[in-house]
C-alpha cells in the first residue's frame, strides 16, 4: 500500500546529483546515473556540463553532453535562493524528469514537458483494488 501511494503521488524524488561542482561562470558538471527527459529529449546516463546560453539571459541555459551535443531549455521565473550546485529531477516509476537547476545564482525550475504532464495524470488516475475475503 505504502507503494501504491508513492506512486500516486508520484513522488518528486529530488535527487541532487552532486556536481564536481565547477561553478565557474555557472557552469556545472554533472554525471547523471540515468536516462533523463529534458524538454521532451531523452538523455542517456553520463556526462552533462550546464551553463548560461548567454551572460544577459539567466533563464537559458544549455545542457551539453560529452560529446558537445546540446538541448537549450528555459528555466520558469526567477531564481530561488539556493547553494551547491546540482540538477534536480523528478522520478515517476521508470522516468525521470528534469525539473530544477542549481548553480551559484540560486535555483530555477524547469517547465515541467507535455510527457511529463501526461505521465502525472496516468500516474493519478491509477487505482489500487484491494480485495476482501469472505
Amino acid at each position: 500500500m505504502k507503494k501504491a501511494l508513492a506512486l500516486l503521488f508520484a513522488t518528486a524524488v529530488l535527487l541532487g546529483i552532486t556536481a564536481a561542482a565547477q561553478t565557474t561562470n555557472e557552469m556545472v558538471q554533472v554525471n547523471v546515473p540515468f536516462d533523463f527527459s529534458v524538454r521532451g529529449q531523452i538523455l542517456s546516463a553520463g556526462s552533462y556540463t550546464v551553463s548560461r546560453l548567454s551572460d544577459d539571459r539567466p533563464e537559458i541555459r544549455i545542457i551539453r553532453d560529452a560529446g558537445g551535443h546540446g538541448v537549450v531549455t528555459f528555466t520558469v521565473g526567477g531564481a530561488q535562493p539556493a547553494t551547491g550546485s546540482s540538477l534536480l529531477f523528478h522520478h515517476y516509476r521508470d522516468r525521470y524528469f528534469l525539473s530544477d537547476l542549481v548553480v551559484s545564482s540560486g535555483r530555477y525550475q524547469l517547465a515541467p514537458s507535455s510527457a511529463e504532464r501526461a505521465l502525472v495524470r496516468q500516474v493519478m488516475q491509477e487505482e489500487v483494488a484491494v480485495g476482501g475475503g469472505r
